[in-house]
């Protein structure tokens, strides 16, 4: 297998830090990654401060491919004017890349504007599978340090699944990635509260056979596994279960059953993906 990433970037130090889960894939037969700047400039910005801003930033671009090219990558560089996500998402269709990956803080992305609503609008809106990879700082006396958490990102993967052809689609990646080191896979369903206790009890049931199903095919693949069936609000239930068992990402389809679930993304992995501390892969 061949893989290709699109790697978008502000030059913040938390963006950058996110090139070190694409370095976690290379194992899985990802070879090329396309670096990418979107200038989003205000209308009257005039051309040629948006030509020395294109000079400038293609610069930083074009030392960023040569040290990739070093470590054994194919690299490209691409700069576009417009909007971010949009330009995000053109970019990774006309590209036809396998992976989208984007840094964010691993406290909390709002913080960033980079990574606020341009991350929330390309997980809402992509046609690819999203990486965000989370960094995490420590305050000293002088100045702040920035530290990955994408070091071994694929160790052990939380997969929340409802069922939904949107989770085999992230359950057939995460077996992709086996590769790039996945160890031990948590498998979880949340149920939500039926209208009563019995049907409750019912659907937790048929959750523990389906996930027996996915945890049978993980194990033959030499993987480590375990299940939980929670009763819940999912993405709650969810980011518990990453801080409790310290997963080192969370893998999860970005929509789930039925038209309105669609339409909105699905609010569970829009929320966790914002709101866990460790990276969060979501397929659309």
């Amino acid at each position: 297998m061949s893989g290709k990433i699109l790697f978008p970037t502000d030059f913040s130090e938390p963006s950058e830090m996110a090139l070190d889960c694409a370095r976690n894939l290379k194992s899985a037969g990802f070879d090329e990654i396309i670096l990418l700047h979107v200038i989003d400039v205000p209308l009257r910005v005039s051309a040629g401060m948006i030509e020395n801003f294109r000079k400038h930033n293609g610069m930083i671009l074009e030392e960023e491919k040569s040290h990739l090219e070093k470590e054994g990558w194919r690299a490209k560089v691409k700069i576009e004017i417009g909007s971010t996500y949009e330009k995000i998402n053109e970019v990774a269709e006309e590209e036809d890349v396998d992976l989208i990956i984007i840094g964010a803080r691993g406290e909390s992305w709002a913080r960033e504007a980079f990574l606020g609503s341009t991350t929330s609008n390309v997980i809402r809106t992509a046609k690819k599978p999203v990486l965000i990879g989370k960094v995490e700082f420590i305050e000293r006396v002088d100045k702040i340090v920035w530290r990955s958490l994408c070091e071994r990102a694929f160790r052990k993967v939380l997969f929340p699944t409802d069922f939904s052809r949107h989770s085999e689609k992230a359950f057939d990646f995460l077996k992709k990635m086996r590769p790039a080191g996945v160890e031990s896979v948590i498998l979880v369903h949340v149920v939500e509260t039926g209208k009563n206790a019995a049907e409750t009890m019912e659907n937790r049931k048929k959750a523990i056979e389906s996930l027996k199903v996915i945890e049978e095919e993980l194990k033959r693949l030499g993987i480590e596994c375990a299940s939980h069936v929670h009763i819940g609000i999912p993405s709650k239930e969810i980011l518990k279960i990453a801080e409790r068992e310290d997963v080192s990402m969370i893998i999860m389809g970005t929509r789930g059953r039925g038209k309105i679930a669609s339409l909105l993304l699905g609010s569970t992995a829009e929320t966790v993906a914002r709101e866990a501390r460790k990276p969060v892969l979501v397929v659309p």
